[in-house]
């Protein structure tokens, strides 16, 4: 079997791995034999046959000099006996499918682990009842707020699942430019160096990661990337997404196994508008008060019947709102000084990206109730990250007042 590799090489160099997903039927008559993948004469799998049906496996492999410069790779596929018998090539009709991605070499120990931890995530998930999840998340909150106890909610997505896992699966050199960079701009490079010195950006990246840690610690309730966010295949383009939801998972079942049973998707609080659940807990607490880049104005006043108490402005997301400030590495230190929780049991709205974790658990540790709304707080007031403005259905001032 030859597959032509032109499409592939236009998507990466040639020294990238090459990620190699193939599908076999596989009947009766194959079971016990060896199932041997070779490549241009070289076996990249061997694995025992022990049932029919599809098979499918993600082999990570290289390309040779040859393969290189005529841009194929040469595919055998063919069954042994582990008594060594002859071989028995695999009928052509038999393949469902082959498909080549390009994984950059420093991506291979992501695969590596992502893709067997993605299966076992995938299989373990349960299917719950429509909004069951919400359901629960808002009677959660609102016991809280009715009891008037210090609590926490955060939300760990793909970037925070980064910052946890440098340096281990992240370079600083991504963690720069997927990070820090994209969400602080480029300006906070040189506020990190002025701050911290020659190592300034290392150091700001362990302390938002440290940051993130502590809110971890202290939360009550923590959200993060369901199975929905895993269903596509692994690919290039997706690798680094995946590998950082994977890392907010698990930072949650390792360091929180007190909480881990029930870890609601990381959209669950736009779930929960979009149910008019968001509405009957904040009726219940009567005011609030908000950290985000943006006052919400009337419309927020009107909409869910509560009073603004405070609002705490802070620079909003620089690859898309260009502040005039960035939160880090000085900004959030003024903004937790001056941070006042009047009474206990006070509830705090928060959209403030990285660092909003870190706000909601010194909302929690002064008796606060924090909640880390994230981007709906975009969707709400149409200003913000472009792929959340877009949802006109969650615009504040597009919908009927309650």
């Amino acid at each position: 079997m030859i597959i032509s590799l032109k499409d592939v090489i236009r998507e990466c160099d040639l020294e990238s791995n090459l990620l190699m997903v193939l599908k076999i039927f596989i009947n009766k008559d194959c079971i016990n034999k060896i199932l041997v993948i070779r490549q241009s004469g070289n076996t990249i799998q061997k694995i025992s046959i022990l049932s029919d049906g599809l098979l499918e496996l993600h082999i990570e492999t290289s390309l040779g000099y040859r393969e290189k410069r005529l841009s194929e790779l040469h595919v055998e596929c063919f069954f042994m006996y582990d008594d060594g018998a002859p071989q028995e090539r695999v009928n052509d009709n038999l393949i469902a499918d082959i498909r080549i991605a390009p994984i950059k070499f420093q991506q291979s120990k992501k695969y590596l682990t992502l893709k067997p931890w993605r299966e076992r995530f995938l299989a373990s998930c349960d299917l719950l009842p429509p909004n069951s999840e919400a359901i629960k998340c808002k009677s959660i909150i609102e016991q809280a707020i009715l009891n008037k106890e210090p609590f926490s909610v955060i939300r760990l997505g793909d970037g925070e699942g980064r910052l946890l896992g440098y340096p281990d699966f992240f370079n600083i050199f991504e963690i720069i430019h997927e990070c820090i960079g994209y969400q602080f701009g480029r300006s906070v490079f040189s506020d990190l160096h002025a701050k911290y010195g020659v190592d300034g950006v290392t150091e700001g990246v362990n302390i938002l990661r440290s940051h993130i840690q502590v809110a971890v610690q202290s939360a009550n309730l923590i959200c993060a990337p369901s199975s929905i966010h895993f269903e596509k295949d692994i690919t290039n383009n997706n690798c680094n997404a995946y590998t950082g939801f994977m890392l907010a998972v698990e930072e949650i079942r390792l360091s929180r196994p007190d909480i881990s049973s029930f870890i609601p998707d990381l959209f669950i609080f736009k779930r929960m508008h979009r149910l008019k659940m968001m509405a009957d807990f904040l009726r219940v607490a009567k005011e609030v008060s908000i950290i985000s880049h943006s006052h919400p104005g009337f419309y927020f006043e009107a909409f869910f019947g509560v009073k603004i108490l405070q609002h705490y402005p802070i620079p909003g997301h620089q690859t898309f709102m260009k502040s005039a400030e960035s939160q880090f590495p000085y900004f959030y230190e003024k903004l937790i000084a001056n941070l006042e929780v009047k009474k206990r049991g006070q509830v705090f709205l928060i959209s403030g990206g990285y660092l909003g974790k870190l706000y909601a658990h010194i909302v929690k540790s002064k008796g606060g109730i924090a909640l880390d709304i994230g981007s709906l707080f975009d969707d709400w007031t149409g200003i913000g990250r472009p792929s959340e403005i877009g949802n006109s259905d969650l615009r504040l001032h597009l919908q009927s007042i309650v």
